[in-house]
């Protein structure tokens, strides 16, 4: 079983300055046995809607060989920045990560309007 966590930052950015949002995804291995984590599968939402940007952007840039295989007990991470492809909008956004079908809790950021 696998723990799926995940935080933006910064967490309150202005609508001129979304360029700086930044991604950071964590899989924890909560089993007994070694687990791929289909990290590079993953499916990011924004308000309930699939991020696409994010299917690229985790399939490009550094990778920990570990996601393919995690032993019990550890954990690997990825950051992406994604600025205005994660959101653009002011106001309120909740993002999700969905990693082999296990969803992390939600993460806030909130776009602030010029």
């Amino acid at each position: 079983m696998i723990e799926v966590r995940l935080a933006v930052s910064p967490s309150e950015v202005a609508a001129d300055a979304v360029d700086q949002l930044r991604v950071h995804a964590e899989v924890i291995n909560r089993g007994e046995e070694t687990v791929d984590t289909q990290l590079v599968a993953s499916a990011l939402y924004v308000d309930g809607q699939r991020n696409f940007p994010w299917g690229m952007a985790i399939a490009n840039g550094a990778r920990d060989a570990r996601e393919h295989a995690l032993p019990p007990g550890e954990r690997v991470s990825a950051d992406r920045v994604l600025g205005r492809a994660l959101v653009s909008e002011p106001g309120e956004h909740e993002v999700v990560l969905e990693v082999a079908g296990v969803r992390s809790p939600p993460a806030k950021v909130t776009v602030t309007p010029l």
